[in-house]
C-alpha cells in the first residue's frame, strides 16, 4: 500500500496525459473529414486573398510526408516534453 501512495501521483499524471493524447487525436481525426471546398467565413478568406499558413511543425518535420501522420508525431512529441516537464517539477518538490 506504501507503493501505491508513493506513485499516486504519477500514475495519474500519467492516466491524465493518456486520455488527453487520446482527445487530441480523435479531434486530429476529426478533420480528415471536413470538407476540401470551403464555404462561408473560408471561401471570404480565400477571396481576399490570405493563404493558409504553413503549419507549425513543418520546419521540424520536413521530412515527413503524411500531414496527419505529421501531426500525430508533434502531439506525441509535445506529449513527451511535458511530461518530462512534470517529472522534473515532481522530482524537484520531493527533494525540498
Amino acid at each position: 500500500m506504501e507503493k501505491l501512495k508513493e506513485y499516486k501521483w504519477p500514475i495519474i499524471t500519467i492516466f491524465l496525459t493518456i486520455i488527453i493524447l487520446i482527445f487530441m487525436l480523435s479531434i486530429g481525426y476529426t478533420f480528415g473529414f471536413l470538407s476540401e471546398n470551403p464555404d462561408g467565413l473560408e471561401k471570404v478568406i480565400e477571396d481576399a486573398g490570405y493563404v493558409e499558413q504553413e503549419g507549425l511543425w513543418v520546419p521540424i518535420l520536413s521530412w515527413v510526408e503524411n500531414n496527419y501522420l505529421e501531426g500525430i508525431i508533434g502531439i506525441v512529441i509535445i506529449t513527451l516534453i511535458v511530461n518530462i516537464f512534470f517529472y522534473f517539477g515532481i522530482k524537484s518538490k520531493k527533494n525540498k
